[in-house]
Formats: structure tokens, C-alpha cells, sequence
């Protein structure tokens, strides 16, 4: 009735979609809880997470990513790097800047400064995986000097796979650790965006227990300004305590001082006595009135006249 049927079989085709397929171990998703973030962060139609649980045959402690070109990473960092970046396409990185956002920059050695941020970046997560009970105390001096210039531990604007991974090592070492205060800032920042993307993800395994801080916040003393009034953050000045002096005695005629007045210039108590403030009164009379002799204007000058009679002449 001029109706074909074609049939069309397609073997061997690549695709380019970014699909991967997560092979973990209960226990380790459960104790890694940067594995079990980021997973979650990727999208569920992208990332199929197998959790294999522990039975005769199986591993309690596989980890493995298997992506869509038959590529296999078993080493954790490695895995999270890419799932972070190229296995779906620098997603993570683009919305979430776990790498820094220099994954798509970095491809193919465009970017040699992205190049030496992701070097930097691998650097450190190898650091978290060594970190022991007796080596944290002196990472956190080494980490007090380097965060001394630095937000983060490489050149970013936020916190990264690394600050994730350090801080996840630390955690459970600072209770009994002195922290010194760029650490400390350093710590805050990174356990908030931590805990915050913990809320982003999208997986349906129940919530992420971060685990506290365990720290003070850091004291930020703003600066206090006086004014000199009482009202200003409570400050008063003291008053000044009243002194009274007595006059000096006047030098006597042979240039000897004259022998103190009869009773004295003070009376009980540090009192001036009569004559003592009589002699005072007279005293700022005389300049009163030595002031106002001053400020009295004094009258023009008349004109000179001559001793000739023009009209004589």
C-alpha cells in the first residue's frame, strides 16, 4: 500500500553525555562526608550513586567511578576531582566553584595559572589524607603563616575541594589544639559554605551531619572614641581638687621678704584670714582698674596753630 518499515540499528555509538556511575561502600559513604556531599551535589539523572553493602561476596570498602567512555577511577581524590569538573561537563565547579572555577579554564593547559590553582589544589588534598594526630599541630603553625595573606588555600573567592578536605581532617584534632586566629578565621569560613552546601544537595539519602566547629567565635573589639563628656561609653573626668594659695608677702624695703602678718595668711582649715583676702580684693581692684584706664579712648590731639597773623601781613 507504498508504506516501508525501516528499521534503523545503531552499534558502537559514543555518546558525549556526561553519565557516570558512583560504586561506594556503605561504610565509606557514611565516614567520607566530602564524598557523600559532592555526590550529592551532582545531578541524579547524571550520577547514579551505587551503595554496595556489605555481604560475602562484596567489598564494604569499593569506591570506584565509572564513566560513560569506559573510563574507571578508583582513587578517592582523583574521583572527586572529576566529578567536581570534567565528568559532567565542569558543573560543579561552574555553580558550586569546587575546584576554584578554573576546571573548564584549565583544560588542555589554556590557562597556566589555572593549571598551577589545580596543581596547588591536588597538593593540599593529598595533605588532608596525611593528617594525623601528631602531625596537626605543626599544619596548623604551617597554616596560620600561609593563611597570613591568603582567604583560602588557593587563589579563590571561595572555599574549594581542598579547604573542604583539610578542614574535614582537622576536625576531629582541634578540641585539644590551640588555634591561632588566622586558622580560626580561616575555619568559620569554611565550616559555613561547608554546612551550606550541604542544603544544595540533591540526592534523597536523608541529611548531612557536619560536624561542629567546636570554636569561639572570633573577637572583633570596634574602637571606642572619647570625647571628654560623660555621656560618651560612660567616661567622666575627674574633677580638679580646689587649691587656694596665699598671696605671697610683699619684699620689704632692703629687698628682705616682709615677716608674715599676725595670725598668719591662713586661718584654720587652709582659710584664707581677713587680711590675706583684703589684700587679694585690693589687689584685683588695682587691675581692674588698670584694664579699664587702657580701654578708655584716648581724646585727639588738637590741631597746632601758627604764632603769625597772615592777616597782618
Amino acid at each position: 500500500d507504498g508504506q516501508y518499515l525501516i528499521t534503523i540499528t545503531m552499534v558502537g555509538v559514543v555518546s558525549s553525555a556526561a553519565l557516570a556511575t558512583l560504586k561506594v561502600g556503605a561504610p565509606v559513604l557514611e565516614k567520607d562526608l566530602l564524598l557523600n556531599v559532592v555526590s550529592r551535589l551532582a545531578s541524579p539523572h547524571q550520577l547514579k550513586v551505587d551503595v554496595v553493602k556489605k555481604t560475602k561476596k562484596a567489598k564494604a570498602m569499593d569506591l570506584e567511578l565509572s564513566l560513560l567512555e569506559y573510563t574507571t577511577l578508583t582513587q578517592r581524590n582523583a574521583i572527586l576531582r572529576s566529578m567536581a569538573g570534567p565528568a559532567f561537563h565542569h558543573a560543579l565547579d561552574h555553580h558550586y566553584v569546587l575546584l576554584g572555577g578554573y576546571s573548564a579554564a584549565a583544560r588542555g593547559g589554556a590557562s597556566p595559572a589555572a593549571v598551577m590553582a589545580l596543581s596547588s589544589l591536588t597538593s593540599w588534598m593529598t595533605v588532608a589524607s596525611q593528617v594525623t594526630a601528631t602531625s596537626v599541630q605543626g599544619l596548623i603553625e604551617k597554616l596560620e603563616s600561609y593563611l597570613a595573606e591568603k582567604a583560602f588555600l588557593i587563589p579563590s573567592a571561595h572555599a574549594t575541594l581542598a579547604d573542604y578536605d583539610v578542614l574535614l581532617a582537622l576536625l576531629p584534632h582541634i578540641t585539644t589544639t590551640t588555634i591561632p586566629p588566622n586558622v580560626t578565621r580561616w575555619m568559620h569560613t569554611t565550616h559555613a559554605q561547608l554546612c551550606e552546601l550541604t542544603n544544595r544537595g540533591g540526592g534523597d539519602g536523608g541529611s548531612i551531619a557536619i560536624p561542629p566547629l567546636g570554636l569561639e567565635e572570633p573577637v572583633i573589639e570596634m574602637p571606642t572614641f572619647f570625647y571628654g563628656t560623660a555621656e560618651e561609653g560612660g567616661f567622666a573626668i575627674a574633677p580638679k581638687p580646689k587649691t587656694t594659695t596665699a598671696p605671697s608677702a610683699a619684699p620689704s624695703k632692703d629687698g628682705k621678704p616682709a615677716p608674715p602678718a599676725p595670725g598668719g595668711s591662713a586661718g584654720a582649715g587652709g582659710e584664707l584670714s581677713d587680711e590675706a583676702k583684703k589684700a587679694a580684693a585690693e589687689k584685683r581692684a588695682k587691675k581692674k582698674a588698670e584694664k579699664a584706664a587702657k580701654k578708655k579712648p584716648v581724646p585727639p590731639t588738637p590741631p597746632a596753630t601758627s604764632d603769625w597773623d597772615i592777616m597782618a601781613l
